[in-house]
């Protein structure tokens, strides 16, 4: 049986079964639905007395969906068999499906159950990111000499003192990504984030003027960092800046003892040639998105008929 729970039993269940990712935080997740206007919901999966599976959502109307591109789906597993973790998960998303016209699901890599999604008529769109892994930071000779001729140049590198400076530097270079958004709602999202040390912006100058930021967020449980919004100044007056800002961010972490940096995006062609110079691991995730409309429903149907052929 699905039940939807309150924060106060969702943080039980956590501190029993799940508190291994930044994005199953109630915390984390308060922040997002106060700053977004965003609906959420805690739902955990029951077989008899026993808690099998649990997870949060966000919504909006009959939409399920996450308020940004960085949030994932976080599915926490507690007890029974894997088989009847993976049937809790089917019968739950069953049961959203009959109550919400519309799902959006942002999956963490290696989700297990996207074979089931697709299942039930879910459409899949796959995506890219590298990975890099924190222990040895080994890049491309590129990387090496655009680092070398930065610091040659009187580059440094440090914390934000100040988010009113950093975080408009960052906005201006991604508001086109980040369409339908307002910038005081990212603001104050990012502020929050960064007061309860959930994120962090990096700053580099040049002879002591500011000239790029790094927005990174930080799942401390998992020893992870999303590199997820950059200011990208004049690349032909400051072409090392994000070579420079990129290694400072993982020179930093690793000091901190983090195990990963997740260089978040490898969708577009440039930006995935700048991010594989840092020698990561090519990861896949998907988008799992289903429509309940009767258009929808026929395309799926022709889309399982190609399949079969």
């Amino acid at each position: 049986m699905l039940l939807e729970v309150d924060e106060l039993k969702w943080s039980e269940f956590i501190s029993v079964y799940g508190r291994g990712s930044l994005f199953v935080e109630p915390v984390w997740l308060s922040i997002t639905e106060t700053n977004f206007g965003y609906g959420l919901k805690y739902y955990i999966w029951k077989e008899g007395m026993a808690e099998v599976i649990g997870f949060p959502i966000f919504y909006k109307s009959t939409t399920i969906k996450a308020p940004t591109n960085f949030h994932f789906f976080p599915l926490v597993k507690a007890k029974g068999t894997e088989e009847q973790k993976r049937k809790a998960f089917v019968r739950s998303i069953e049961n959203l499906m009959s109550r919400f016209g519309s799902i959006r699901l942002k999956m963490e890599i290696d989700f297990p159950y996207q074979k089931e999604l697709e299942h039930l008529g879910f459409n899949v769109a796959e995506k890219f990111t590298y990975i890099k892994m924190l222990e040895n930071l080994n890049y491309s000779r590129n990387i090496f000499r655009m680092i070398k001729k930065a610091k040659q140049q009187n580059y440094t590198t440090s914390l934000s003192a100040s988010f009113e400076s950093s975080f408009p530097k960052i906005w201006e270079s991604n508001k086109g990504y980040l369409l339908g958004s307002k910038q005081r709602q990212f603001s104050n999202f990012f502020s929050a984030l960064i007061e309860k040390k959930f994120s962090q912006i990096l700053d580099l100058h040049q002879d002591g003027v500011h000239i790029a930021s790094l927005l990174v967020i930080e799942d401390q449980a998992r020893k992870v960092v999303y590199t997820y919004l950059i200011s990208i100044p004049d690349k032909k007056k400051f072409p090392e800046a994000q070579a420079m800002l990129y290694d400072y961010c993982m020179s930093y972490y690793k000091n901190k003892a983090y195990l990963f940096c997740d260089l978040c995006g490898a969708n577009l062609p440039s930006v995935a040639k700048f991010k594989a110079k840092f020698n990561g691991d090519l990861e896949r995730y998907q988008y799992m998105v289903y429509n309940s409309s009767y258009f929808s429903k026929i395309e799926n149907y022709i889309k399982k008929l190609i399949r079969r052929w």
